[in-house]
């Protein structure tokens, strides 16, 4: 009988501790999955520092361009920095030199799916609608033989 009940709390004490061990490796799974899951969020960086209290008209977003108009970027020729591109489809993130450029980020509003097209002198980011209405949005950054220019087309 003593043998008996040995066995049955060594198998018992074996079930807890299994079991406990599988419950942390899937809390410790569910985090980083759910974590992962989450889409990445564009950061704004703005180049502009001030200290006094920010102009109202600095909370305003830029209109989107017409269909069939294009919008180059209000960067200036042969300058450097971060571009940030704010479109209806979301919003695209530039690393600009002052004869190439680098995608940083392109992330879709809630709605949108990105695509991303990166060749030798050209950078194509296109927003395009989830719920079937066939829209989209494409931004352009090319710099062949030239210094980059952002453009901004709907379609």
């Amino acid at each position: 009988m003593h043998r008996f009940l040995v066995r049955v709390g060594k198998a018992a004490a074996w079930v807890i501790s299994t079991g406990a061990a599988v419950g942390v490796a899937w809390l410790g799974v569910h985090a980083v999955l759910g974590a992962a899951s989450e889409p990445p969020r564009a950061v704004q960086v703005s180049e502009d520092v001030s200290d006094g209290p920010p102009e109202a008209s600095s909370t305003r977003r830029p209109r989107p361009p017409d269909d069939h108009e294009s919008s180059e970027s209000s960067m200036e020729s042969g300058t450097s920095g971060i571009e940030t591109v704010s479109t209806t489809g979301g919003e695209v993130v530039l690393l600009i030199g002052p004869d190439s450029a680098e995608l940083v980020s392109a992330v879709p509003k809630p709605g949108w799916e990105v695509r991303t097209r990166e060749q030798e002198g050209l950078i194509r980011v296109i927003f395009t609608d989830e719920e079937g209405r066939q829209a989209s949005v494409t931004v352009l950054c090319a710099w062949r033989d030239a210094p980059p220019e952002i453009q901004t087309y709907r379609g």
